[in-house]
């Protein structure tokens, strides 16, 4: 009897590793079209907002802290390219490498995105 206990503790401790190993593992998304929307949220979640072919609102970067990799001067960067992009309908692509899914539309609402590339082409 107290094998058989043992061995179902360590297969319940082995079952919450995995579960909890699901729930931190992310995907890179690939978002690729033309932004809808392109914005700065000033009330606590500093950053440029964007939605990309369907997305909801995504945060790519923040102009204040590092964001992940992203340094402010980093995001500003992106800002322009996303001002750019919206004003002249040239369309985007950036990498969202803490993404549920590799589709960018899973991507959930204001999601803080792990953003390493962001570049726009007409």
């Amino acid at each position: 009897m107290r094998k058989l206990k043992r061995r179902g503790t360590t297969m319940l401790a082995a079952f919450a590793t995995l579960l909890g190993a699901a729930q931190t593992q992310a995907d890179t998304a690939v978002c690729v079209g033309m932004l809808t929307s392109v914005g700065n949220h000033a009330n606590g979640g500093n950053g440029l907002y964007v939605i990309v072919a369907g997305s909801n609102q995504i945060r790519v970067c923040s102009f204040t802290t590092t964001q992940f990799t992203v340094t402010p001067e980093d995001c500003k960067h992106m800002a322009s390219l996303a001002a750019l992009a919206f004003a002249t309908d040239a369309s985007v692509t950036f990498y969202v490498d803490n993404a549920p899914s590799t589709s960018c539309t899973a991507i959930p609402a204001w999601h803080v995105a792990n953003t390493r590339y962001f570049s726009l082409s007409k």
